[in-house]
């Protein structure tokens, strides 16, 4: 299946910036996702923020079909 990847903020982009479509397996999670497609360390999939067309998801959310996911830099200021 296929969904959209959009990714905002300083850090490893492995498909680009975004959007991009990207082919996925049905089933697969966020967190399946970052560490099996983008090669991220399971570690640092905690650092970031998810949303799945538009609403906030955790790393354990399945992916649905066609589905939008932004991933963001969790940052800090003041």
């Amino acid at each position: 299946m296929k969904i959209i990847l959009e990714m905002l903020g300083a850090m490893k982009k492995p498909l680009g910036q975004g959007p991009v479509e990207v082919e996925v397996a049905e089933g697969t999670s966020i967190r399946d996702f970052m560490v099996q497609k983008l090669k991220y360390d399971p570690s640092h999939i905690g650092l970031l923020s998810y949303f799945v067309n538009g609403a906030p998801a955790k790393p354990s959310a399945i992916l649905p079909a066609a589905c939008a996911l932004k991933i963001l830099m969790i940052i800090g200021g003041g």
